[in-house]
């Protein structure tokens, strides 16, 4: 039997996507270092990779309250319905309000 889970269909696929960026973000780091020594470039890219870990995390362990507490009750499904879009519109408002820090960039030579 197929059971259909909307309360966490939003977060589950936006940490797959988080972490799909953490993967090419890092490979794009080693195959094109931009002005920057490859080792440099990678460091910055792992620096910034592991702040999106550390939000993967955060939204891994939502999903799993969510997922032991919400999913199985016996609250109607329109109720889980409901949470799932309001679980969703959470999230994007998060990710599309959230800011990067201001960084200033530090030249180096270029010496690979």
């Amino acid at each position: 039997m197929l059971v259909l889970r909307p309360s966490t269909v939003q977060i589950e696929l936006t940490t797959i996507f988080i972490a799909s960026v953490v993967g090419l973000k890092m490979g794009y780091a080693l195959i094109a270092p931009t002005q920057f020594t490859r080792k440099r470039a990678l460091t910055d890219a792992a620096k910034t990779t592991v702040q999106l870990i550390e939000e993967y995390v955060v939204l891994i362990i939502i999903t799993g309250i969510i997922e032991r507490f919400v999913s199985p009750s016996s609250f109607p499904s329109i109720v889980k319905i409901g949470f799932g879009f309001a679980t969703g519109v959470l999230l994007f408002c998060y990710l599309l309000l959230m800011k990067e820090p201001n960084r200033q960039p530090v030249p180096t030579d270029r010496g690979d």
